[in-house]
């Protein structure tokens, strides 16, 4: 249940807020206003890291407000980026709970992707990758854009394959408060509030949101399958301003379960066997349980990020400066644990890390003239990060219970870098913008990288040309380098894994209602980080050594269709194709091997309508196809089957109050059963070969403003 202490909390806040006077909110156009011309040149900054219109930046980026978000019924991440185009996904319902490959890039866990909460990295500190889940409520956001592809030369790290950017709502945009309730089918719930003002030079926001579910259940796995619970997840974000001067502080906290990530020991609950061949559930050693142990639940993996910054801007004629101080922070909570089989019986094994850093990032924004922009940067990060879980010792023999017992052992990363962009029309090309842009990075533990980016846009009314070529770069992290088992020694001179990027688009303009665009891309992924390689009997001890190696080599390339229509005021249309290969080789000294890049479809597209029923309502209709994907060489599974899956929200507002509204969202409205295939081995034991999604599921939440 939600904590009863945050309904009065909520109400607090927004008493608050109606005591003051206000300036009016400033009012956004709805998608339904907006021409196919005007949506083509929203203004983004993910791109460039200053306001450029979408149709001219050098890059291709997806922009989405909060009016798209509410109408389309989306309350998390995951929301959003499955009506993307050109990502693969696997949902295992828990741990990240979604892990998701943009253009192929498959085989990192959301380590390659970044995301950023109002221009601060929000991945995992010690792990490297984003662990997603419902605290990242959409309620508070003002924007999300994504940005496909390298942009390690403006961000640096781990901006390999994208980057999502989410910028929350400011106090003008809410001037008032915002209450959401909602509930749903797995005894869903959540309340989010959202309240801001601006006032003369002060201007603040704070949101929180709170969610829970007992998830769905995989009966195949367990009858009692409890595994895909979340307990109150929540997220508090703050925001205040005096003139030049911003602060910000977010928490979000996230407490759930293991999901499908590991297999169910059905034979230790006297079940039948399932999946591949009926061949899984097997009383296999490290399986966790799907259902209650002992009156709790079988696992608990809390996820908890916390991050504050000051922030100074200043604007100097045609230069913009801006000064960023921050603080994060990243841990699993010491409260995670998962009962794990062990000679036939349930373990209680606890788990922890936590590690920090803090930073300093200096920028100016010199607009040169109309046509010349130059942005030149510096950066320094000190890290401090737990070189793995924290050890163990047995405190119960009968039946197996652990207790955290080691001390936190911990690496010190110190990062310098220096970037510039410069952006500029050649005098005699007025529809041609060139971007020539560069980040050096410089690491006491993984050494250092330079990347490089060039960009080549051409457009005028009805054509756009795009030329795109850069590098990126992801870092190994301190389970890469440090962390051993009984066989694996670690390796402390890992390289970063590399990216060159090649990307080539057309866009047409056929007429004021549709716009048609194509995309090629060719992407070089090299020194990937391949775990557990063989290496020999380093000790002598008759058993063969693994190490973490930079063996790993990919192609990846192909093609997207990406089409929008407008059909007047009354709906907007998309529908996207994408034609993909993704090759990947292991140069193992004596074994190099070539296959496919698992867990990827050849072919994939999806379709969305927004349509507007009348001045009060809206519909929005999504659906996707997904063909047949490839699996690990280890997953006896050849394949897993396409599936076809649609989803439907209707949005009603009241006349008189623009944002007070109803939304009734359903996903997977025509029940169907479909599967994605399962990470690391899935090999049928530990590892399961594939997760079932859920069949058809309701939300429906009510917003009132105040």
């Amino acid at each position: 249940m939600i904590p009863r202490l945050f309904y009065p909390l909520c109400f607090t806040f927004i008493l608050l807020t109606k005591s003051s006077s206000v300036l009016s909110a400033e009012k956004s156009k709805s998608i339904f206003d907006m021409t196919l011309s005007e949506l083509l040149n929203v203004e983004v900054i993910t791109a460039t890291k200053a306001p450029s219109s979408l149709k001219t930046v050098p890059a291709t980026v997806y922009a989405l407000s909060s009016k798209e978000i509410r109408q389309r019924g989306y309350h998390s991440l995951e929301d959003f980026l499955k009506d993307l185009p050109g990502i693969d996904f696997v949902d295992m319902q828990g741990t990240f709970p979604l892990i998701w490959a943009p253009r192929g890039s498959y085989g990192d866990e959301n380590k390659r992707t970044l995301l950023l909460i109002d221009g601060v990295v929000e991945n995992n500190i010690l792990e490297g990758n984003v662990l997603g889940g419902p605290q990242y409520s959409l309620h508070n956001v003002d924007r999300i854009e994504f940005l496909w592809g390298p942009a390690s030369a403006l961000y640096g790290a781990n901006a390999l394959s994208g980057v999502i950017n989410i910028i929350t709502r400011k106090g003008r945009n809410i001037n008032g408060s915002e209450l959401e309730i909602l509930s749903g089918s797995y005894n869903t719930q959540a309340v989010k509030f959202l309240a801001g003002q601006q006032t003369d030079n002060i201007e603040y926001s704070i949101a929180g949101s709170v969610y829970q579910t007992d998830g769905p259940v995989f009966k195949e796995r367990n009858p009692a399958y409890s595994a895909s619970y979340v307990d109150n997840a929540y997220s508090v974000t703050g925001r205040l301003s005096y003139k030049a001067l911003n602060l910000g502080y977010h928490r979000y906290d996230r407490p759930m379960g293991y999901g499908q990530f590991f297999n169910s020991a059905n034979e230790v609950f006297g079940l039948p066997l399932f999946g591949f061949a009926n061949s899984e559930g097997q009383a296999i050693d490290n399986s966790l349980s799907p259902t209650e142990i002992n009156g709790q639940p079988g696992t608990l993996w809390h996820s908890v990020t916390e991050t504050a910054f000051v922030e100074w801007t200043q604007s100097v004629e045609q230069l913009n400066f801006k000064e960023k101080l921050y603080y994060r922070n990243s841990e699993i909570a010491d409260d995670s644990y998962s009962y794990t089989l062990i000679d036939g019986d349930w373990a209680f094994i606890p788990f922890t890390h936590f590690s920090e850093l803090a930073g300093v990032k200096f920028e100016v924004d010199y607009q040169i003239s109309s046509s010349e922009q130059l942005i030149l940067g510096l950066q320094y990060e000190i890290r401090n990060v737990e070189t793995g879980y924290r050890r163990r010792e047995t405190v119960q023999n009968t039946p197996l219970v652990f207790a955290i017992s080691g001390e936190r052992e911990s690496t010190d990363y110190k990062n310098a870098s220096s970037f510039g962009q410069y952006r500029f029309r050649p005098v005699a090309f007025q529809n041609t913008s060139i971007t020539l842009g560069a980040r050096y990075d410089d690491n006491n533990v993984y050494g250092s990288t330079f990347n490089p980016r060039l960009g080549l846009v051409y457009a005028e009314d009805s054509i756009t040309i795009k030329t795109l070529m850069a590098s990126a770069y992801r870092a190994p992290n301190s389970f890469d380098l440090f962390t051993e088992t009984t066989v694996r020694i670690a390796n402390p001179n890992l390289k970063p894994e590399k990216s060159n990027n090649f990307e080539f688009s057309f866009g047409y303009q056929a007429t004021d209602d549709i716009f048609l665009e194509s995309i090629l891309y060719y992407n070089r992924l090299t020194d990937m980080i391949v775990s557990n390689v063989p290496i020999g009997d380093i000790d002598n001890d008759g058993a063969v050594e693994t190490q973490n190696q930079n063996f790993g080599k990919a192609d990846l390339y192909g093609v997207e269709f990406r089409n929008r229509f407008s059909i007047g005021q009354s709906a907007k249309l998309f529908f996207n194709l994408t034609i993909q290969e993704a090759d990947s080789k292991q140069s193992q000294q004596q074994s190099p091997t070539e296959t496919r890049v698992p867990n990827t479809a050849k072919y994939k597209s999806n379709l969305g309508i927004d349509w507007r029923l009348d001045e009060s309502s809206s519909l929005y209709i999504a659906a996707r196809y997904v063909g047949a994907r490839s699996t690990a060489a280890t997953n006896p599974r050849v394949e897993v089957n396409d599936y076809f899956v649609s989803d439907i929200a209707w949005n009603y507002s009241f006349s008189d109050r623009n944002n007070t509204s109803f939304n009734l969202k359903i996903n997977n409205i025509f029940n169907n059963r479909y599967f994605d295939p399962a990470v690391r081995s899935a090999d049928g034991l530990t590892f399961p070969t594939q997760y079932e999604y859920p069949g058809i599921n309701v939300l429906l939440s009510f917003r009132l403003d105040f």
